[in-house]
């Protein structure tokens, strides 16, 4: 019965990690991000993180995101909830430029079929 209950709990904690998504950083330095192209799934949080001596942003008119002046040192984050790829720029330094390639997420794997001879 123990067995059952701890089998249990490691597919249901499985399942919550498998829906909060993987962490990326996007490194904002010589006027450039790196990287420049970052392929993602819906649900993962990008963290940009600001290197240069001055103030960037993020911003995208096709994905509806914007963030504020990020400063020297500071970072921001947000989850990608679009389903659609997004170039994106600085509009402090519009020729700074990067592009998230949104993925689709694996087909989920088939359940076990239940074992013959088991009563419910």
């Amino acid at each position: 019965m123990r067995t059952r209950h701890l089998a249990a709990l490691a597919a249901v904690f499985a399942s919550a990690l498998a829906r909060a998504g993987s962490a990326h950083v996007v490194v904002i330095d010589a006027m450039e991000f790196t990287p420049r192209t970052l392929e993602v799934r819906a649900g993962d949080r990008v963290t940009w993180k600001n290197r240069d001596p001055f103030p960037h942003t993020v911003a995208s008119a096709t994905a509806g995101f914007t963030s504020p002046e990020i400063g020297t040192g500071k970072s921001w984050s947000m989850v990608v909830r679009s389903q659609r790829d997004a170039d994106y720029i600085c509009t402090l330094h519009p020729t700074m430029k990067g592009r998230l390639v949104v993925r689709t997420a694996p087909a989920k794997a088939p359940g076990r079929p239940p074992r013959s001879g088991s009563s419910s």
